[in-house]
């Protein structure tokens, strides 16, 4: 990266950290719906925007490319089969959810049967975020940030050092996003990134096509069927390592019916909408997006393969940052940077958004302090979401040394 790269990394970050600013100041972030859910303001569009955000990040855009790298077109019954679950969550799960008015799942969990398996289920989804989740969202995000764009060579420290400076920018941002807006900022930025990912995304496939076919589109995509035909079958065999077609029908689906329809990180976005409708439109957004969303999550692996004739080193997850670094240019490094930067942003705000409202609403409001107001719960969330984002960087760190913060309390308020 260089200084041009540099400066339209910044301009792009803070003018997205700005309009979204803009856009939520109406929402009164002091109130618990307002902090936790947005005000129940965003449309279908922005649910469908930041669903994306959160669910896609550098995890999805590496790993299935590189999977594909190793597998094909297989890989994309990942995206594919996430339409019919989110459909499922258009139709049966969001009309009620929302006819209960209910802002967590555990909530739902409850009424159908006791504050017991409430609590429980809660327990479950904050340890899962806490512990699996956003660590690895810090340390991978970090990880390919540092792999794409060089930032060990720029700032000349180690790769361990580069990750862990990464991470800390990525939490510190991340901590500050929720402490001023709350759902509200994240969902209008994730809007803009999404937009970003989406376009950014399909270059890329069309440069490394164009790249591929010696300056024609056509001419690379021939190049693929004709020496790689194989990579291009979408239904995996019965041994494959990577998605056996028995998969599909038995394992595949009830995996995406929990991530996609119970899952309080995806699903509390589209209970922020406006109404029912606006919700609903956000998740057939969201669908159309999962169908055509294997031309940049999956493609530009196998484009990869034949550019670099099967060989990326010794991991095939090497294939998309060694793709980005052949085909971009220096100076589109920096607004390419800014989207991926934004992609580990969302993620990690989105999961940490929702871990708060769990510890908040179903722990502090009704366990801990049954008498508090709507402002202490919100003050609360913001105290928890520091300790959550201390307890997710320290595990980040400590895949390196031992974490300089091994403890970290979960009741601060």
């Amino acid at each position: 990266m260089n200084i041009l790269s540099i400066i339209l990394f910044l301009i792009v970050i803070i003018g997205v950290a700005l309009y979204a600013f803009f856009r939520s100041r109406r929402v009164n972030k002091n109130s618990a719906s307002g902090y936790f859910m947005g005000g129940h303001s965003l449309t279908g569009f922005a649910v469908a925007s930041t669903i994306i955000m959160t669910n896609l990040s550098t995890e999805q855009l590496v790993g299935q490319n590189g999977q594909s790298f190793v597998a094909g077109m297989e890989v994309m019954a990942w995206e594919v089969t996430a339409a019919v679950a989110v459909v499922l969550l258009c139709w049966v799960f969001l009309p009620k959810y929302l006819k209960y008015g209910i802002s967590t799942i555990s909530e739902f969990i409850e009424m159908r049967y006791d504050v017991f398996t409430k609590r429980l289920v809660s327990h479950l989804f904050i340890f899962t975020y806490i512990v699996s989740f956003l660590p690895v969202v810090l340390y991978s995000g970090s990880l390919v940030s540092n792999q794409l764009f060089n930032v060990s060579e720029f700032l000349n420290v180690s790769d361990n050092t580069a990750v862990i400076i990464i991470a800390a920018v990525i939490g510190a941002v991340g901590i500050l996003y929720l402490f001023i807006g709350g759902l509200s900022l994240s969902a209008y930025s994730d809007t803009l990134y999404g937009i970003g990912l989406i376009f950014g995304g399909l270059i890329v496939t069309i440069l490394a096509l164009k790249y591929l076919g010696d300056g024609s589109y056509l001419q690379g995509f021939d190049h693929i069927v004709k020496d790689t035909p194989e990579k291009l079958n979408a239904w995996g065999a019965v041994d494959s390592p990577i998605v056996p077609w028995p998969t599909l029908m038995f394992g595949m689906f009830f995996n995406n019916l929990f991530f996609w329809c119970t899952n309080q990180m995806i699903v509390q976005k589209a209970l922020a909408a406006k109404s029912l409708k606006e919700a609903q439109k956000g998740a057939i957004y969201l669908s159309i997006f999962k169908i055509f969303g294997a031309l940049f999550l999956v493609l530009p692996g196998i484009i990869a393969f034949n550019i670099f004739n099967g060989y990326v080193g010794s991991t095939a997850d090497n294939a998309y940052p060694m793709l980005i670094n052949t085909i971009l240019s220096e100076w589109a490094f920096g607004i390419f940077g800014a989207i991926i930067f934004g992609a580990i942003l969302s993620s990690f705000v989105g999961a940490l958004n929702s871990t708060v409202t769990l510890f908040s609403l179903d722990f502090y409001k009704s366990f801990i302090n049954r008498k508090s107001f709507r402002q202490k719960i919100s003050s609360s969330g913001k105290n928890y979401n520091y300790n959550c984002r201390c307890n997710s960087s320290d595990t980040c760190t400590g895949y390196f040394a031992v974490p300089v913060r091994t403890v970290c309390s979960s009741t601060a308020v």
